[in-house]
């Protein structure tokens, strides 16, 4: 099988293959043509746009020297030297500012963190306060509710030490009118006799 790149049958051949002659002279040819065509409308376009620049340059150039001009006659050196030292004063101000916010975002940080940790303070001195007094009402329930159950009882105790005491008034009441009686026959006999 033969290579299909390979159509060389003379070294003439092969040489001008490699030096470019042949079939790609002819389209250099034809792209040469095409470039020196289009020289002519380079060249052109060249010089219309270097009169463009120049024209361009030229006008900024007489503006910018009337407008010199014109500063030199009419600007006030005073209405300047005021205008530098409002910028001066702004500048200053600017700048101080920009110290004074930063100063204040340094204090509004150490603000914040301060807060933070009188929070976190509080938090303990109330988990504190909540055991103290978790322990008052412990003592106190510890106290009172022996108290109080002995208080519950005391309505009964009363009772029953007044019927007690009803008891042996009676007893006593019924025993004072037999030794009444028993004293009055004794003061009869007595009289008697």
């Amino acid at each position: 099988m033969e290579d299909s790149t390979f159509h060389w049958e003379e070294e003439a051949t092969l040489f001008s293959e490699l030096m470019g002659d042949g079939m790609h002279q002819e389209e250099e040819h034809r792209l040469d043509d095409a470039i020196e065509s289009l020289q002519a409308a380079f060249v052109e376009q060249g010089t219309q746009s270097k009169k463009q620049i120049a024209e361009i340059l030229v006008g900024t150039h007489k503006h910018i020297r009337s407008m010199i001009n014109l500063m030199d006659d009419n600007v006030d050196p005073y209405y300047g030297n005021g205008i530098s030292l409002v910028k001066k004063g702004a500048t200053g101000i600017e700048r101080t500012t920009y110290a004074r916010e930063i100063e204040i975002k340094e204090i509004y940080d150490a603000t914040q963190r301060k807060i933070e940790m009188i929070f976190d303070e509080l938090k303990a001195e109330y988990d504190v306060r909540d055991r103290l007094w978790a322990k008052l009402e412990a003592s106190i329930n510890e106290i009172a509710n022996p108290l109080l159950e002995s208080v519950k009882d005391t309505p009964a105790q009363v009772e029953r030490t007044i019927a007690k005491l009803e008891k042996q008034l009676e007893v006593q009441s019924a025993s004072s009118k037999a030794q009444n009686s028993t004293n009055k026959i004794l003061q009869e006999l007595l009289k008697g006799s």
